[in-house]
């Protein structure tokens, strides 16, 4: 992330107009920085926060004041910390004064931390099913593909589910079959039966169906129809016989008595023939919806145990020592299953796992895991807790000891919830590129979180600079002869501009060339009054 730094060019002249303030402080609670003393104590740590872009202003340089009256060539200083300089000395010695600028700086938190895998990107891999170990087929470093074959287990298990789903399958095809004949039988039987209730021909009726199927109960059906058909038509003629006085009453009762015989037989047959049909497709409907729910069990039992249905796989081929030994690798192949990849990524470690080793569901085989990504995982002390508001899809940078003098970058993922009691710390976590596979998960790093938002900062020339031990410090010009050494908290540099949160106020002016001639003589002065 570019970094730079806002500032505001008339600040200068308001604070000609302005009565002076006073210096504000600012304390830092991150890690490894100092705490800023009062009075212009030494030793202040670097501030946590960093320096947003500039927006064209610069610090301005200006010449010494010079007064009308000649100056000593060192005038003493009565205060702790300050140095007096005429005006002749101050362009003998090169000294420039600049006018600090206003600007803003965002904050930032410094933490330590570990590399870590992406969770989202890293797995265990375990035996699905208790068994033996058929092969091996990858080694620890080896990168794979999604899918890939990691190793083959002969499971007891695996293969009772597999055949119980093939004798499922094979049961299911019977009752399917069974379930769409009835369902033909008994629609043809429908239209037989409306065909014989309109009175149709039975060869009429026996040309319309011709080889369709009807079921057992057609032959019955129209012989019965045929013996109801003829006994109908003899009544009549014996009627019209008995209406005339050619036959007696008891030839005409002989028929009657035929006919209904037949008749009754016939209406029963329909009847019948009607409702077994109906009652035969439900039950072959009812069998091929109970065939399809046991299919159904039985792959979600292959489903559960996270292999698949037929797995006659090319490593579990490989693995046959003979040829002619396919036939039987095929038959175990119903017991045999492979575990595969789950993502692209790296194998991490593999347990001591050789063919003939046994394995259940808490053997941990393989660890995989992608490294193109990784999270870093930084632990916040209670003192940075007020910024992490703030950090929510920041800026990480860090560094390891491992790559001296080299910055990694990534981002925020996540802030943390929970504070750990023992650390009194948050877990944050940002993710980082690691194309290069430079960073190892385990690694420790130092963080730095730079989080949007903006904070007012002074901004100065980093030749303005000073530094001693851990802390910086600028000389600010109190008086035409006057310059007061004054702790500041730095909150970044960006392209030869620091920005200073703490210790100095825009519009002050400060020492940008020769700071270092004030410093030599305020420490010879310091040394002469303690002679």
């Amino acid at each position: 992330m570019t970094t730079a730094i806002h500032t505001v060019p008339d600040i200068a002249d308001r604070a000609e107009a302005a009565p002076a303030k006073q210096p504000r402080r600012f304390f830092s609670g991150r890690l490894g920085l100092g705490a800023l003393a009062a009075c212009g104590a030494v030793g202040l740590g670097l501030a946590a926060t960093f320096i947003w872009p500039l927006v064209g202003a610069s610090t301005t340089e200006i010449e010494p004041k010079t007064s009308g009256e000649a100056s000593p060539s060192i005038v003493a200083a009565e205060e702790p910390g300050v140095v007096a300089m005429s005006a002749d000395q101050q362009r003998a010695v090169g000294l420039k004064v600049g006018t600090a600028t206003a600007g803003t700086a965002a904050e930032e938190l410094t933490a330590p931390g570990r590399v870590a895998p992406d969770q989202g990107h890293f797995a265990f891999i375990t035996a699905r099913a208790p068994g033996v170990v058929r092969s091996v087929e990858v080694n620890i470093g080896q990168e794979v593909r999604a899918g890939d074959v990691l190793a083959t287990i002969d499971s007891q298990e695996v293969g009772r589910a597999r055949l119980e789903l093939r004798t499922q399958s094979q049961l299911l095809e019977v009752a399917r079959t069974e379930a769409e004949w009835q369902k033909e039988v008994y629609a043809n039987t429908l239209e037989l039966i409306d065909g014989l209730k309109r009175g149709d021909a039975p060869e009429e009726i026996q040309t319309r169906l011709g080889d369709r199927p009807v079921g057992a109960g057609r032959d019955l059906l129209m012989t019965a129809y045929a013996q109801y058909r003829l006994t109908s038509a003899a009544l009549g003629r014996v009627n019209d016989l008995y209406k005339s006085g050619v036959v007696a009453i008891g030839r005409h009762q002989q028929a009657q008595s035929a006919y209904d015989a037949a008749a009754g037989s016939y209406q029963a047959l329909l009847d019948s023939t009607g409702h077994e049909a109906k009652l035969a497709n439900i039950r072959a409907q009812q069998a091929l919806r109970q065939a399809e729910t046991a299919v159904d069990v039985a792959r979600e039992k292959l489903k559960i145990l996270g292999v698949g249905l037929e797995e006659p796989t090319a490593a579990i081929a490989a693995s046959s020592q003979a040829s002619s030994a396919s036939s039987v690798a095929d038959e175990s192949s119903l017991s045999t299953y492979a575990l595969v990849a789950p993502f692209d990524g790296t194998i991490l470690d593999r347990q001591l796992i050789v063919p003939g080793v046994s394995v259940d569901l808490t053997s941990r085989l393989f660890t995989l895991a992608d490294l193109s990504t990784v999270w870093i995982e930084a632990n916040v002390a209670e003192g940075d807790f007020e910024v992490l508001p703030h950090a929510g899809g920041g800026e990480v940078r860090f560094t390891s000891p491992a790559y001296p003098g080299r910055e990694f970058a990534g981002r925020v993922l996540y802030r943390g919830d929970m504070v750990d009691e023992a650390t009194r710390s948050i877990k944050l976590l940002a993710a980082t590129d690691n194309a290069e596979r430079l960073l190892k998960p385990g690694m420790y790093v130092d963080v730095l979180v730079r989080c949007p938002g903006e904070r007012e900062a002074a901004c100065v020339p980093d030749s303005a600079l000073l530094t001693e031990n851990e802390g910086s410090f600028v000389y600010v010009r109190t008086a035409d002869d006057r310059f007061e050494r004054r702790p500041v908290a730095l909150g970044g540099l960006s392209e030869g501009v620091v920005a200073v949160v703490g210790g100095l106020e825009p519009g002050e002016e400060v020492v940008v060339e020769g700071a270092s001639k004030l410093e030599a003589k305020l420490e010879t002065t310091a040394q002469g009054s303690n002679g």
